[in-house]
């Protein structure tokens, strides 16, 4: 599955009139994606537990922070990664991660994250990224 570029530039135009990070969580692991969820219940997050899914809901939202899980059961995060930096020069993605081998986290960082949280996360790790993507997109406006 692909970014529908049309929908999703339409999504994007959005990003700067929000008042608060829209956020997005891709977790296929139900106990994860609730703790993921709860850290970060003040940004009222959307949730996509497949990688198709995500995708789905990247192009039709335009989300400014991305939490994306490695392991999927359809499609790699990497490939998900991939497919959203591909379309999104400005996308701000965090992997969640139970792997913390260089490689994995180095293949990551150079298909585009802008950073990675090893499992178990904590609600400290989450919303210090979420404050540097705020910051990050303070300074775009």
């Amino acid at each position: 599955m692909e970014i529908d570029l049309t929908v999703f530039n339409h999504s994007a135009k959005s990003r700067g009139n929000r008042q608060r990070l829209d956020v997005l969580i891709v977790e296929d692991d139900e106990f994860s994606r609730e703790l993921l969820k709860k850290s970060l219940k003040e940004f009222e997050p959307s949730v996509a537990e497949t990688g198709e899914s995500a995708i789905k809901a990247y192009t039709l939202t335009a989300p400014d922070i991305v939490f994306l899980d490695i392991e999927l059961p359809d499609i790699s995060g990497i490939d998900v990664l991939a497919k959203i930096v591909k379309a999104d020069s400005n996308s701000f993605i965090v992997m969640l991660t139970s792997h913390t081998e260089k490689e994995v986290v180095e293949k990551a960082i150079m298909a585009g994250a802008k950073g990675y949280i090893a499992k178990p996360f904590s609600k400290e790790k989450l919303l210090l990224y979420a404050q540097k993507c705020a910051a990050l997109k303070q300074r775009k406006k």
